[in-house]
């Protein structure tokens, strides 16, 4: 498989933990340990990962999420799925693009967070089926859709399908 098909799987994958995590705050252990697994699977069976990386960047990645996702964990501001997310991305990319994603996450984050009037100029409709993303109630937000953003971003810059 080439990588920029395992590119675009890998961020259908992300939009299915989004849309999840946008729904209900929680996203199945089937699909984040599932594809922690065919990633992990892959990367010792063929000593790369499905985004062509090798397995030193794979384990600095891994190393990378856990430091970056962990403390978030522990103090209550990430859940264990968000956790689980970060080291699938991490096992099936590099180091790199988990980087790249933590931080257009962040950012993407920020401008949800700013962008408070945009969410009350929207539709009711949208506002009564994601009412989990809403910026004015002051409960913290799903992380996996800004997390879905930050892997958009990291694949664009990594050209790996443009």
């Amino acid at each position: 498989m080439t990588a920029e098909y395992t590119a675009l799987l890998l961020l259908a994958w992300g939009l299915i933990c989004a849309m999840q995590d946008m729904r209900s705050k929680k996203i199945s252990n089937i699909i984040t340990l599932g594809m922690f697994l065919i990633a992990l699977i892959y990367l010792l069976i063929s000593g790369s990962t499905l985004m062509q990386s090798n397995s030193n960047q794979a384990i600095f990645g891994l190393i990378l999420a856990l430091g970056l996702s962990l403390p978030g964990y522990i103090y209550g501001k990430m859940g264990a799925a968000d956790v689980k997310m970060l080291a699938a991305i991490a096992i099936a990319s590099n180091s790199d693009y988990v980087l790249i994603s933590v931080i257009g996450a962040a950012l993407s984050l920020l401008m949800w967070s700013i962008c408070k009037p945009l969410w009350l100029e929207l539709p009711q409709r949208v506002h009564k089926a994601l009412p989990l993303m809403d910026p004015t109630t002051g409960q913290p937000l799903p992380y996996a859709p800004f997390l879905f953003f930050g892997m958009l971003l990291a694949t664009l810059l990594q050209s790996t399908i443009i």
